[in-house]
């Protein structure tokens, strides 16, 4: 019988936000620049209302401001604003693998997509390796039994964070081999190890966009 991989994906307004986001941070998108709507959700492949619900929350975060003739306007980023996003991730995600390693013994859904994320990687599908990589972190979240670290840590979200000078097959490997020893890391048991690896897994990204911003 064929075995599904379990590949976990963040609701859509999510998933949109941090593609938005993501394309934000790498200065894909320049401050000033118009977002409309129903462009957007042409190029993603979505709906509406998904895309309408992630720029409020980019409105929030004040990575856009919302108009009402022109759909939304981007504010971009700054150096500093990059550096207190990945500076809040690493913390809050620093904090979940360490509740994760303390509250749950069953590590078996986590070694699976780090398993399938291999095979991904291997065969160069660098789109289903990235879902994978979400679904990684997710799965740590989860782990965390803590709702309210899952919530945030979503809205956080903003995917591989390749530069335009690494491309995304490149930062997978560097992503896979960095995984793969927090993995270890908490098979062992080893929860500041895990700590320790995860914040500079999430400082060594920031770093790879900051560095040629």
């Amino acid at each position: 019988m064929y075995k599904l991989e379990k590949i976990k994906l963040l609701p859509a307004r999510e998933r949109v936000g941090s593609a938005l986001r993501k394309a934000i941070i790498s200065g894909e998108f320049k401050s000033g620049e118009v977002l409309v709507l129903e462009d957007i959700a042409d190029r993603l492949g979505v709906s509406i209302t998904p895309v309408r619900e992630a720029f409020q929350m980019l409105d929030a975060e004040g990575l856009i401001e919302l108009s009402h003739n022109k759909g939304a306007i981007v504010q971009g980023m700054s150096r500093e604003d990059i550096s207190d996003h990945y500076e809040l991730r690493g913390i809050l995600e620093s904090a979940a693998i360490r509740l994760a390693c303390e509250r749950s013994e069953k590590l078996d859904d986590l070694i699976e997509i780090h398993n399938s994320s291999l095979e991904a990687k291997s065969k160069g599908d660098i789109n289903k390796y990235s879902d994978l990589n979400q679904s990684f972190h997710m799965e740590i979240w989860e782990l965390s039994k803590n709702k309210k670290l899952v919530s945030t840590l979503s809205n956080l979200w903003n995917g591989l964070s390749a530069s335009n000078a690494i491309s995304e097959s490149q930062y997978a490997e560097i992503s896979f081999s960095e995984h793969e020893n927090i993995l270890n890391a908490m098979i062992k048991g080893n929860v500041n190890l895990a700590e320790e690896l995860m914040r500079n897994h999430i400082s060594r990204s920031e770093k790879t966009m900051t560095n040629h911003y």
